[in-house]
């Protein structure tokens, strides 16, 4: 259903035929994202179940960043005074290509699974990562801070970029003291 992009993302020439973002960009992303949530927990055992978590919480993080983001796009701004019950875009969490698409959710549902997505990340997502499009502690308490930014609570906000900020600054000392490159974390840097 691309009502609400056509709704919502003027000028949107056709219903039938969605934008890039919509189409390429996010559903793509999170379809990937669902199949690295489903795969993972379909394959934990007692040696694998902290790694699965971590890539679930890391995969879980990146879901809840696409749809907010398609939240301010697709739907109107979330109003923390509001009843923000305006239909915008369906929430997908599932990774099988044979569910049905679930309804359209309001701007409070996007809002809510986003920030149950984020606190699922949270406790398990690792404090450092090998690669710079996985989402590690520092990047994630960020995104709760961009998520309070948009519920406009911005105490929370201040309090999560706090955390972000000091996380960010273990990771830089502690790449300092082991003589690792910050470029390249799980490389030792060698100079000749």
């Amino acid at each position: 259903n691309r009502y609400a992009a056509y709704t919502f993302k003027l000028p949107y020439g056709n219903p039938e035929k969605p934008d890039y973002f919509w189409e390429w960009g996010t559903y793509r992303a999170v379809g990937l994202l669902n199949n690295v949530i489903d795969g993972v927990n379909d394959v934990k055992n007692e040696k694998t179940a902290k790694l699965a978590e971590e890539l679930s919480a890391q995969a879980r993080a990146a879901r809840a960043w696409s749809y907010l983001t398609m939240a301010m796009i697709y739907g109107p701004v979330y109003d923390p005074a509001g009843a923000n019950d305006t239909k915008t875009i369906p929430y997908r969490t599932a990774a099988s290509p044979t569910e049905a698409n679930p309804a359209l959710s309001t701007t409070a549902e996007v809002f809510g699974l986003a920030k149950a997505d984020i606190d699922f990340a949270l406790k398990s997502v690792p404090d450092n990562v090998n690669h710079p499009a996985r989402m590690n502690r520092c990047a994630v308490q960020t995104l709760m801070a961009y998520y309070y930014m948009f519920a406009r609570d911005f105490g929370k906000m201040l309090e999560y970029a706090d955390m972000a900020y000091i996380s960010m600054k273990r990771i830089e000392i502690a790449y300092i003291r082991s003589g690792t490159s910050l470029a390249f974390p799980r490389q030792t840097l060698i100079i000749v």
